[in-house]
């Protein structure tokens, strides 16, 4: 059960700049950021820049993930001068998709 930490308490730290994360109605604890912060280190990803504009990002469901396999997260950034829109495979963050070795699969899905 994670240790919910009252706003009133978190406040004085948000003013002074310091970088808490929002997770599902509480503030997680430093130690539970750095931990989930280390686990997405630690999961492969792939980025394909398709061209000067246009970048693609997978990350896998796990370590060790093939790139063949349905396991994969994609979205795709495109800027167009000061925007820049993300959008995801199939129009959802799932964990679904499968971007090929080297990502090459990747302009193929069908972003949202």
């Amino acid at each position: 059960m994670k240790k919910q930490i009252p706003l009133i308490a978190v406040l004085p730290f948000l003013l002074a700049g310091a970088a808490l994360v929002l997770a599902v109605g509480a503030f997680t604890t430093p130690r539970q950021y750095e931990q989930q912060s280390l686990q997405l280190l630690q999961t492969a990803q792939i980025i394909y820049a398709a061209d000067a504009n246009t970048t693609y990002v997978a990350i896998a469901a796990d370590p060790g993930t093939a790139a063949t396999a349905a396991r994969w997260q994609c979205k795709k950034i495109a800027t167009s001068g000061l925007a820049t829109l993300i959008t995801w495979a199939d129009g959802n963050n799932l964990f679904d998709n499968v971007p090929a070795a080297g990502g090459i699969g990747l302009p193929g899905l069908s972003y949202q």
